[in-house]
């Protein structure tokens, strides 16, 4: 596709970023939901022209009674248990400085070992709170489902607390379940700028306003969709139509929602990061060759790769399981005629569990052998320069 020519379904007047057409949030938000607005038109207005991309990350199931979007940001919580050893040692390291300041407070250097101990202390639980009880306790994730028989939105929120430097943070307790009459829905996509200490980039959010239907007022706004530092502004508008259209025209105005597989043991998801596993990929051209070529020295890293599935193991036995109670066989019950779905991924994705066994097994058999070999290196070294 040349530079000059765009997809068909970026057509349309809302799909392009203008700042003639985005004004500032009235009244304006706070935190995260700062920023340059563009306001889409209302439920009934089409904001995109022709076919709709199908966005298989974000949408989860759809079908004849509601669609269900992604919420939360829990598919990144394998990224805080890569981290959570070095919590798991702040708190205890900073706790031990603390006693020995207090034993050593008969001196000067004391007094100020003990202030910088208190500061140490505070920052270490103030970073440790927020990372331990998202990694280990956040549920996996806070969907968004969208009922066509009750024209309602309905969010899987869990309780939050509030905490200094951070959006709200989930806390313990039983989950709510908000509800929001379609009709009073606005959309919005946000425009941050975000840097990473390097470079700096615009990054948009689909986030959803709830109105007073009397006054016309913001009463709530919320994030919905992919919440990754990363996506186009026609990516987030082309979500909102969507929604939009599956609501206002039916089911079969959007695409199907794209079968997931589900991994599920400590293998599926050492399977998920072997590079042996692009051999048989069904990729063509160069991007297959290339695969194939950089897949065989990629297994090197085999000590990386395994602790990088296993924190993503981690994360999913560790997060809290969405639930919506009565409301799956009442509110959320499809009707007799129906017909279920077969989930061909997830079928094809069983089958093939001998051949991701045996990838797995020869990652960790590189494993071993570089673990052997680096204490035989240790060893051939010490004799070397001690003798013995």
């Amino acid at each position: 596709m040349r530079a000059d020519q765009k997809p068909r379904w970026e057509s349309g007047p809302w799909v392009k970023e203008s700042e003639t057409n985005s004004p500032a949030l009235q009244p304006p938000a706070k935190g995260v939901y700062g920023g340059v607005v563009k306001t889409l038109p209302d439920i009934h207005t089409q904001t995109i022209v022709g076919e709709l991309p199908q966005l298989a990350e974000e949408v989860s199931v759809k079908n004849e009674v509601f669609l269900e979007i992604k919420g939360g940001w829990t598919q990144r919580r394998w990224i805080l248990i890569f981290a959570s050893p070095l919590l798991l040692v702040m708190l205890p390291a900073t706790l031990a400085f603390l006693g020995w300041s207090l034993l050593s407070i008969d001196s000067y250097l004391g007094l100020e070992a003990l202030i910088v101990a208190v500061i140490t202390v505070l920052m270490a639980f103030y970073l440790s709170y927020p990372g331990y009880y998202l990694t280990f306790w956040a549920y996996e994730s806070e969907p968004f489902r969208f009922d066509r028989t009750t024209r309602k939105l309905y969010w899987f929120r869990a309780p939050r607390r509030k905490w200094p430097g951070y959006e709200p943070i989930p806390k313990p307790g039983k989950p709510e379940i908000k509800i929001y009459d379609w009709e009073n829905i606005r959309a919005e996509v946000t425009r941050n700028m975000v840097t990473n200490g390097n470079t700096a980039g615009r990054v948009s959010y689909l986030q959803l306003a709830v109105l007073d239907p009397a006054s016309g007022q913001v009463l709530e706004r919320f994030r919905i969709g992919n919440d990754s530092l990363a996506g186009p502004f026609s990516d987030r508008v082309a979500l909102w139509e969507t929604i939009r259209r599956f609501m206002e025209e039916g089911p079969d105005a959007v695409p199907d929602a794209v079968d997931k597989f589900q991994r599920v043991t400590l293998i599926d998801f050492w399977d998920a990061c072997n590079p042996l596993t692009r051999l048989v990929e069904s990729t063509t051209g160069g991007e297959r060759l290339w695969g194939r070529i950089l897949s065989i020295p990629a297994t090197l890293l085999a000590p990386l790769l395994l602790l990088i599935g296993l924190c993503h193991w981690i994360a999913y036995r560790t997060a809290r399981k969405v639930s919506w109670g009565e409301l799956d066989t009442t509110v959320f019950k499809l009707p007799p005629t129906a017909q279920p779905k077969v989930n061909l991924a997830q079928a094809q994705f069983e089958a093939d569990t001998p051949r991701r066994r045996r990838f797995v097994f020869i990652l960790l058999g590189v494993f071993v052998a570089e673990v052997v070999a680096f204490f035989w290196w240790g060893l051939t070294l010490r004799r070397l320069l001690i003798g013995y």
